[in-house]
């Protein structure tokens, strides 16, 4: 080393080894006064940390002597140390500690810059707790059964109470995480446990006891410990600790990937990243906002230098405004750390955020895909209707025509799955956009009734590829902990381009008759409808350079079986069937019964779009509040109702704010029924549930529409809509009865 550090770490040495002497004697005074006083007590650390935790204790800084006391014997305690001349500090009422207020024999003592002076007064706190639960917000198990498991350890020939070796292990871990959670590192906490790991590695029955002993959250708190230290010192750890490491949950190991060296650099450069930390060990998120107020914008004046260590009779008017002169700076630095620090911590809790929620650029390039893709499919669906009204086309063959595309997405929905079991989803993807936009084409070429209803066959046939590979496609893009958001930003995202689509397709008719001078209405929705093929298509772009997984092995089985399908598939089909009623036939009931234009059918279903997408953020929310099947049959209620509110023909703002409720809540559905669906079948089986899932509900739906048309022509649209409202409650109540016990 260089001479002046070498000098200074052999001063240091010699003062710390006096220091530690009298240290010991003043400890022992006070073990001595607490057993005179029959109360009961444990050391934590301290003396009790040599030799686990450092190789000698002349090289332990120590400052203070830290006791822990049942509730019983806490008063005795405080008195006994009181009758040895030791006096309580004040003015930490207000702050969250653990123990009371810090005890210390005032005398003369100066400070001069020495961490080590001998001289210096140690100050005793007497804990009351392990843990503060209150501020940190994290519940730790079993700290109740530390004092039942106490034991002796022995210090220069003594014996002095302690908590038992794997309990003091998980303290040391806690008051390390305590630390680093508050922002207030300190570096030897962090060393002394990357000591005691690199040591007992080898320890097979030490580990072993400490598994048994200890509950799974508190194991997992003391492996956020044990992560810091192998991080930073590069210990040895046992197999055991090494497996709690493994288990953390994954925003917390991404944490570590991140930002495992923060709580070192903010000793030099402020930031507040362990924050971040603290949130993904939450889980209620009134908790995350306690927290976040708490460390974002603190609510107490910080303590600071003080005379609390001199005796009344030594402070001098001098020493006074001294001592507040340094508080006051102490507290402007504070103030200043904490500005400079607000904003790359908002900054760096966005880019956390996103790192840890956001899906890979693979889930961006499909959504912009499937985004594409659906505003084409949303101008077609959206004119087709009014473009076979327009040449003379009614209801009843409406409904054929939605009946056969629904035979054909339920002709295609097993092939679907076997095609991307066969040649990977990649090529099916690619394969469905361009056959749809083929397929959708050629039905605005045919007008013989027999070629439209082959066409409209063909069609959905073509677009069940498209529906079956959105599982799997979403799934092998993102992962476990992406997956969630990646399904919620894409439902989303498809009902926001709904909303593009719908008022685009609205006004594109009424565009090209000026643009082209066009006089006959059916001719402007065909070029319309040509138009939103060729705007489908132009997904291939970004389809084409899609990482979608490649084919799974011939012997994985696609299709799963099991009691949950077979109930939730019943359930499905019922719900199916009523919902799939009057989709079919919004356009013909708002123009036809209502009398409304193309423009405000546009903006109807445009608006309809948009409660949509605000429903589906909000779904999250009500299954988290009532659990999967008990939000969505309260959805699928909410629906129903909606649904009988058209009934009578009301004005048309009414029936659009109707109709709107209805999407919405059956919108809502979506997310809960395909999580419940998720949830309860095996990864590489989830395309072929989501096959299974689209192939009832593609047939409920075919026989609903078929017979939702024939109603419709003979006996209107309110004893249609009646039956339909009915259909829905009675798929509830059979959604309940048979998810019930999967809840």
């Amino acid at each position: 080393m260089p001479e002046p550090v070498r000098r200074r770490i052999e001063r240091n040495l010699l003062d710390n080894t006096q220091r530690c002497a009298r240290l010991q004697k003043d400890i022992f005074e006070i073990c001595d006064a607490l057993e005179a006083a029959s109360a009961s007590y444990v050391i934590l650390k301290g003396l009790t940390q040599w030799p686990r935790y450092v190789s000698d204790p002349r090289l332990r800084v120590q400052y203070d002597l830290d006791l822990f006391c049942p509730p019983d014997s806490i008063d005795d305690a405080r008195d006994a140390v009181l009758r040895l001349g030791y006096d309580p500090v004040e003015g930490f009422e207000e702050f969250p500690i653990d123990h009371l207020p810090t005890l210390i024999r005032k005398g003369s003592f100066r400070w001069r810059g020495n961490y080590f002076d001998p001289e210096a007064p140690m100050s005793v706190d007497i804990h009351f707790r392990y843990w503060d639960e209150d501020t940190e917000r994290i519940a730790v198990p079993g700290l109740d059964c530390f004092w039942s498991r106490r034991t002796g350890h022995a210090v220069d020939g003594r014996t002095v109470p302690a908590l038992h070796p794997a309990d003091a292990l998980a303290y040391a871990s806690l008051h390390f995480l305590r630390h680093v959670l508050r922002g207030s590192l300190r570096l030897c906490h962090a060393y002394e446990l990357a000591y005691f790991l690199h040591a007992s590695a080898g320890d097979g029955a030490f580990w072993a006891e400490w598994r048994s002993l200890h509950k799974p959250g508190l194991r997992s708190l003391e492996a956020v410990a044990f992560h810091f230290a192998a991080s930073w010192f590069s210990c040895c750890v046992a197999p055991e600790a090494e497996d709690e490491i493994r288990q953390l949950p994954d925003d917390v190991r991404s944490w570590f990937e991140d930002y495992a060296a923060s709580p070192v650099e903010s000793l030099f450069r402020p930031n507040k990243n362990e924050l971040w930390l603290h949130l993904s060990l939450l889980g209620a998120d009134g908790d995350k906002r306690s927290v976040l107020l708490r460390r974002l914008l603190p609510s107490r004046l910080p303590t600071g230098p003080g005379l609390s260590h001199i005796a009344e009779s030594e402070v001098t008017s001098r020493m006074r405004w001294s001592a507040r002169l340094a508080y006051f700076r102490h507290v402007c630095s504070r103030a200043v750390h904490h500005l400079s620090a607000l904003f790359p911590a908002l900054t760096e809790g966005l880019r956390w955020w996103l790192r840890a929620k956001a899906p890979g650029a693979g889930f961006w390039r499909y959504l912009l895909a499937a985004s594409i893709y659906h505003f084409g499919v949303f101008v077609f669906v959206l004119l087709y209707n009014l473009y076979l009204l327009d040449l003379g086309f009614r209801e009843g063959f409406l409904g054929l025509v939605t009946s056969a595309f629904t035979l054909g997405n339920l002709a295609g929905t097993l092939p679907a799955g076997w095609a991307a079991h066969r040649f990977g989803l990649k090529r099916t993807v690619v394969a469905c956009i361009a056959g749809v936009a083929a397929a959708s084409a050629l039905r605005c070429l045919v007008v013989a009734p027999p070629a439209l209803l082959a066409t409209a066959f063909l069609g959905g046939l073509l677009s069940s590829f498209w529906f079956v590979s959105v599982a799997p496609a979403v799934s092998g893009l993102t992962s476990p902990r992406h997956r969630p958001l990646g399904f919620s930003l894409f439902f989303s995202a498809g009902i926001a381009v709904g909303i593009l689509g719908g008022l685009a397709g609205g006004r594109l008719p009424g565009w090209i008759q000026v643009m082209s001078g066009m006089s006959i209405p059916a001719q402007a929705k065909q070029a319309a409808l040509f138009a939103g093929c060729a705007i489908s298509a132009l997904a291939l772009l970004p389809a084409s350079k899609l990482p979608l997984p490649a084919a799974l092995p011939p012997q994985v089985r696609i299709y799963p079986r099991s009691p949950f399908i077979t109930r939730f598939l019943a359930a499905l089909a019922m719900w199916s069937f009523a919902a799939g009623w009057f989709a079919p036939f919004f356009t013909a009931f708002f123009s036809r019964h209502l009398r409304a234009s193309d423009s405000q059918i546009g903006l109807i279903f445009s608006s309809s779009q948009m409660f949509q997408a605000m429903a589906v953020l909000l779904a999250p929310l009500v299954l988290r509040r009532f659990g999967l099947v008990g939000g969505i049959v309260g959805m699928q209620l909410a629906a129903a109702v909606a649904l009988a509110c058209l009934v009578p023909g009301p004005p048309l703002l009414a029936a659009a704010a109707a109709y709107a409720g209805f999407m919405s809540f059956q919108s809502m559905c979506e997310p809960g029924t395909y999580s419940l669906l998720m949830n309860h079948v095996r990864e590489e089986q989830r395309s072929g549930a989501a096959a299974l899932n689209f192939l009832v509900a593609f047939l409920m739906q075919a026989a609903s529409a078929a017979l939702a048309g024939l109603s419709v022509a003979r006996f209107g649209y309110p004893p249609a809509l009646a039956a339909a409202a009915a259909a829905s409650v009675a798929a509830a109540l059979l959604f309940r009865r048979l998810m019930r016990k999967f809840a």
